[in-house]
């Protein structure tokens, strides 16, 4: 019964709260400017789609500095953004925080630059409402979590330094969430992490349909893999899971089919999976299964068993 889960061990889920850790921490960008701690800040600006597409400000203390960086938070990869004229830097100095330094940018050329390229400014809003609008996101123990029922995953965490979690930043389309924590013992440094949700609240429906299949409930584990695939088309495991599940099911033709996008994907992890999962054993003499699991040719998906 060897099912994916999101950190690619075998659990045996039991119907409790599950904490497990995601895939969707995304890092901050490195900083380009020399700069000592103390005097380094990092600030979202704006995003467009698709998400993950952003604009980061860093700004440094003696010497006075400020950058405009582009930032694609999946590829991981930055280049220089705008330049910036002797007003605008300024500007951008003076702001004390992340609410004024964005009020700011709503003034200057700046944002002309950025809303041509397609980029909207970030909102800033607070954990209660990002709660009530976006999901059941919290702050504990210095991480942030995502919540959706029974389970959850710890998105990303901050430094076990005395720290205040300070602002929440959310793309207007919701795909992307940041957080902000200044840490008291380091004066005017702050640590920027940007998520992209799609992908966690993919893990989370992960999760529930685990839960199901090692339940027995194949149907209700089958819904929780649709929605999953839907929020991350990208995600090998639940192609893997869903082959596993119809398996059981007795649907070997599109079992066999999910199995394949998986290995294609995925490549030798699930093949080698496969070779040992219970799951899969209605299939082991299937002709096109002894070919597939040897990396032969891929069998065409059937639309129906």
């Amino acid at each position: 019964m060897t099912l994916v889960d999101p950190g690619g061990l075998t659990r045996a889920l039991v119907m409790q709260l599950v904490l497990l850790s995601a895939c969707a921490t995304v890092h901050p960008p490195q900083p380009l400017l020399v700069a000592t701690p103390q005097s380094h800040e990092l600030f979202l600006l704006a995003t467009r789609n698709p998400p993950g597409q952003t604009v980061v400000l860093e700004r440094t203390r003696n010497p006075d500095q400020v950058h405009v960086w582009y930032w694609d938070v999946n590829a991981r990869t930055q280049s220089p953004g705008p330049t910036l004229n002797d007003a605008e830097l300024r500007a951008l100095l003076q702001a004390t925080d992340a609410a004024t330094l964005l009020a700011a940018c709503a003034t200057l050329p700046l944002l002309a630059t950025l809303e041509r390229q397609g980029y909207a400014l970030v909102d800033i809003t607070n954990e209660a409402a990002l709660k009530n609008d976006v999901a059941a996101l919290t702050l504990r123990d210095n991480q942030l979590w995502i919540a959706d029922g029974e389970v959850a995953l710890s998105l990303t965490a901050f430094s076990r330094m005395p720290a205040k979690i300070t602002t929440w930043f959310v793309s207007r389309d919701h795909a992307l969430v940041a957080v902000a924590a200044s840490y008291d013992s380091i004066p005017k440094a702050q640590d920027l992490r940007v998520i992209e949700l799609s992908p966690a609240r993919a893990q989370l429906a992960i999760l529930h349909g685990l839960k199901h299949h090692h339940a027995g409930e194949f149907e209700a584990a089958l819904q929780w893999w649709g929605r999953a695939a839907a929020l991350d088309p990208r995600a090998a495991e639940v192609a893997y899971n869903q082959a596993c599940t119809h398996a059981r099911l007795g649907h070997p033709q599109t079992a066999l089919a999910y199995l394949a996008q998986a290995i294609t994907s995925g490549g030798g992890r699930f093949r080698a999976l496969a070779r040992a999962d219970v799951d899969l054993d209605s299939l082991r003499e299937h002709p096109a299964y002894l070919e597939l699991v040897d990396g032969l040719r891929l069998p065409k998906h059937a639309s129906g068993d």
